[in-house]
Order: structure tokens, then sequence, then C-alpha cells
């Protein structure tokens, strides 16, 4: 897909800034003006009393070419993402990208808990100087490489103290104007994995990426993304939630419109493909709503989409942390890579055709024609073959 010309304040391909530079890949820097008080009169009122497009935009705040910003100024489309996604009183919501601060008042608006993930240092330095904010709890990276499931573990100690302490991350050992007893802890991020910033003992060694954390039950599904997110990272990002943050249950996410009818496509259909597939595996996506070009500052080139996305309860979806769905994101891979060749053909030498006939996929088939539960057959035979283990089906037991 080409770069997207409304990428303000992600870049999944960013390198991390060097060790020492002054600013880590992820960096809480506290509450935007002071602690967890006061009700949020202020950041309410600038969204309900914003008279002109213009007039979310803070003055003085320029969006950057070079990283193709593009903000909303409309407080009626930020009302309505809001609505979407059912924001209540105390909601806990994670927000990617919150730029100049526009979205992340219509949730305080909601009276919501709001975590936000930013990786523009200009944005963020005048988010956090900003008393409006001092409700939000802000963290400087990059969405792609932050260990966001812990990241969402520490707010909810922050928001429970009665909840267990994370043994895993380290608390910030000062105090100061940008940075509160209460903060999050740092974490500095590159290309092989994440660990708490001042910790030089424990750096990822090699190409090796830890794996996700397991999850605290009692957590599952209690958060909610919802974010205007940069286009470039919007698809692996919603996947990357799913398969690795599992407290994160919904979202609802402004994304380019042909992101959208991707992830939300249907078997069948002409945008039906990988994406749509993997989302499948342990969610659901609907398309909720079209967005005006006229809403963003500067005007944008492409159309926008809300999407909204589901995570499957437990008993419908595959585990993400098993090996059954790293053997089905093994075989999506592999086939979508040729998706116009049959499977037999863009499988060869990794699938053989017993396999398709325990699974009961026609070998026959191009990728676009299983749906999740054929890959998912599939896996179990390939994996069945792989140990040497006899079939466990034959055509007879072959689903209508």
């Amino acid at each position: 897909m080409s770069p997207d010309p409304r990428e303000r304040t992600q870049q999944a391909g960013n390198p991390a800034p060097p060790e020492g530079s002054g600013g880590d890949a992820c960096d809480s820097g506290g509450r935007g003006g002071g602690g967890r008080g006061g009700d949020g009169a202020t950041a309410s009122n600038s969204v309900r009393g914003a008279n002109g497009l213009r007039s979310l935009v803070p003055p003085g705040t320029h969006p950057k070419h070079a990283l193709g910003q593009h903000f909303v100024v409309d407080p009626n489309t930020l009302r309505r993402i809001v609505n979407l996604a059912y924001v209540r009183q105390g909601d806990r919501v994670l927000e990617v990208g919150p730029g100049t601060g526009a979205l992340t008042r219509a949730l305080l608006d909601a009276e919501a808990d709001v975590t936000a993930v930013e990786l523009d240092r200009a944005l963020l330095r005048r988010l956090r100087e900003n008393e409006d904010f001092a409700r939000v709890r802000f963290v400087e990276g990059d969405a792609m490489r932050l260990p966001i499931e812990e990241l969402l573990a520490c707010s909810d100690a922050i928001l429970s103290p009665e909840s267990p302490p994370m043994t895993n991350l380290e608390p910030p050992n000062h105090t100061g104007p940008d940075r509160l007893a209460g903060d999050l802890p740092r974490f500095r991020g590159n290309a092989s994995g994440l660990r708490p910033s001042r910790d030089r003992s424990e750096r990822p060694s090699g190409n090796s990426t830890p794996a996700p954390p397991p999850g605290n039950p009692s957590r599952q599904g209690s958060w909610k993304l919802v974010s205007n997110l940069p286009y470039s990272i919007a698809a692996p990002l919603i996947i990357r939630v799913l398969g690795e943050v599992p407290s994160i249950g919904m979202m609802v996410v402004m994304v380019q419109r042909e992101v959208a009818e991707r992830l939300a496509a249907a078997r069948g259909s002409p945008a039906f493909g990988a994406a749509a597939t993997m989302v499948s595996l342990l969610g659901s996506a609907r398309v909720v709503g079209q967005v005006s070009r006229s809403v963003f500052l500067p005007r944008p080139g492409v159309d926008s989409s809300l999407l909204e996305v589901r995570r499957l309860s437990d008993d419908l979806s595959i585990d993400p942390s098993g090996d059954e769905y790293a053997t089905v994101v093994t075989l999506l891979k592999r086939a979508y890579s040729t998706r116009r060749k049959m499977l037999r053909r863009s499988l060869s030498g990794l699938v053989d055709e017993r396999c398709y006939e325990e699974a009961c996929v026609p070998g026959s088939s191009r990728p676009e024609e299983l749906d999740v539960e054929d890959w998912r057959r599939l896996a179990v035979a390939w994996t069945r073959a792989e140990s040497g283990q006899e079939s466990g089906q034959g055509r007879g037991t072959c689903p209508a």
C-alpha cells in the first residue's frame, strides 16, 4: 500500500532513538498538567464550544508534511467516534496517536480514563504541558513496538491500587513537574525487543522478540482502543492488538476506507483476503461509518471509515499464544504470497495431498476461498502430518 497521506503521529518503520538521545522509544512522561484530580470541564468545553474547524488545532501547531499529519478538526466527528465506542464514565481507553488532543478531549468529555501513546515529541510536549489533559497518562513511543499489554496493566494498577503489583515493570524513581508519583514506567524499544529503560542487564540479544504476556483473566477485555489511527500501521496494529493485547476487548478506529473494507470483508467479496481472515481468527469487524475529507486539516487525498472490531470470547476464538494460531498464520502468509495459485502449488513442499484430504480442503482451492474453519482444519492436519501422527478424519467426516 502506498504511504499514508494521513499518517500523523506513528510510523512503524521509524528506528528507535539512540540511547542517550534524550528520548526513549517509549517514555511515559506522565500525565499532562498534573494529577488525576479535576472533572475535565476545561477539556469538555473545548470540544463543545468549538465554533470553527480550526478551533481544535492549538495556535502555533502546524501539520508536518514529512509525517503526513492531518488533524481532525470537527467536534461532531469526534463525538460520533466516542458514541460509537459506547464510551462511558470510568471506561479505560487507549488512544494511539492523540496528535493535538482533539479526540482525547472528547474522551475526557465522556469521563473516560485515558492512556495515550504518541510518537511525535513536539506534539507530546504540548499535550503534557496542557492542563486540559491533567487526567491523561501519556506514553512516548511507537505503538507497533511498545509492550502494550504491560502498559495497560500498569495503568490498571494506578487506577485500582488494590490490584497486585506488576513485578515485570520498573516504577519511576523521582517526581517533578513532568513526572509524578503515579506515572507509567519508562520503556525503551528497539528492533529486537523491549525492556525497562534503566535495567541494562536484561537487554534482549540477537533478533529475539519476547513472547506476548499471557494477560490477567480478570482484566481481559476491560479496555477499549479508540483512535484516529495512522493509516500505514492500521491493519498490522489491529491484528497485533487482537493477538497480543487481551485486555483490549473492543476497538473503534478511524482508518483509510480501503483498509476498513479489507479488514471487515466477508468471504466471497472482492476485498476478502489474509487481513480479514487474520481478524476473523480472533474477532469480528464491521464498518460503522464513513468520514468526510472535510473534517481534516489539511484535507487528505483519501477517504476514511470508522471500523469497529470486537474480540471473540475464548470459546469461539483460537488461542493466539498457541501452536495452532502460529501454524495458521504460517500457512496464510505462504498461501497469500501467491494468492492466484491453487493451494497445492502455493503450499508445495510444505503441505502434501494427504493433508488436504484430511482437512476436507480441496488442493485446487485458492486461499480466498477458505474460511477460518478451513484454515484451522488444514493447520491441524499439517501439524499431525509433521509429527507423524495418523489422520484424525477423512472425507466421510467433512463438514457439509
